[in-house]
């Protein structure tokens, strides 16, 4: 389930989901230009094939490359997406630092979290749990690290132009140079340029595919700017994990870059 946060922390957060299974998962997760923070509320979860346990509540980047969430149990996520610079905003560390790597967050924000993953588990409904962040959210505001207007700029014309817009013509468009502007792409939103407007480019292609037959997957992905469907299917499981048909053919998607892994 997605939820819209309120007006006031929307430029912070994108939207919050709310995962929830009766029984064991491996999700599936990969990149889709944006970080988040994410709190459990039932039975543990690990992450990958060392299934290494995970905190309360854990902070992750920039994804590179796909993940596994993994729980043997009931499971209960709430999701804080983030604007692709809320890692930044939050905190005034170099989003970089976090890129493919989930970080447990009292390490970055501290042991006031520790109370709010108390909340968390404590509430008994989806309601409750989205009131506590926003609440949690909005204190937060007033101290969030500024975002350079050349990143905001920038971000407008990537996903305006759905990822096809060359960056050399971006800098020109700011008046700012190829290496200052990946530089600051690093420090606020943690990757390139160049790989975000791909990611961009990615789901603006999964998008086109809700109206189109997965039949025309060569349609599809020359509409959405790549030169052929081979080079699509490449970057597509380059990031996901599997091919866009695979992906495609799967009807219980918990969210456009989060699926079951037996997909």
């Amino acid at each position: 389930m997605q939820i819209c946060p309120v007006d006031s922390l929307r430029s912070l957060i994108k939207h919050f989901l709310i995962l929830e299974s009766e029984g064991p998962v491996n999700h599936q997760m990969f990149a889709d230009g944006n970080p988040g923070i994410v709190f459990h509320y039932d039975q543990p979860i690990s992450e990958g094939s060392q299934r290494n346990t995970m905190p309360g509540s854990f902070l992750y980047g920039q994804l590179k490359d796909c993940k596994h969430l993994i729980s043997s149990g009931k499971t209960g996520l709430v999701v804080a997406v983030l604007q692709p610079y809320g890692i930044y905003a939050l905190t005034g560390i170099p989003a970089n630092t976090f890129k493919n790597h989930f970080i447990a967050l009292t390490d970055v924000l501290g042991h006031q979290t520790r109370a709010l993953e108390e909340q968390i588990l404590n509430s008994s409904t989806s309601a409750e749990r989205i009131g506590i962040l926003e609440t949690f959210f909005i204190k937060k505001y007033s101290s969030l690290h500024p975002i350079d207007p050349h990143i905001r700029h920038a971000l407008e014309l990537i996903c305006t132009h759905k990822g096809l817009l060359p960056i050399a013509w971006i800098n020109e468009k700011l008046n700012i140079t190829e290496r200052q502007l990946e530089r600051k792409f690093n420090t606020q939103i943690g990757t390139s340029p160049k790989y975000l407007s791909g990611i961009v480019k990615i789901h603006h292609t999964l998008k086109l595919f809700q109206y189109t037959p997965v039949s025309n997957t060569a349609q599809v992905a020359c509409e959405a700017g790549y030169f052929d469907q081979a080079h699509f299917i490449h970057d597509f499981k380059k990031i996901a994990g599997v091919s866009p048909l695979k992906y495609l053919s799967h009807n219980h998607r918990l969210a456009v870059n989060l699926f079951p892994a037996e997909v």
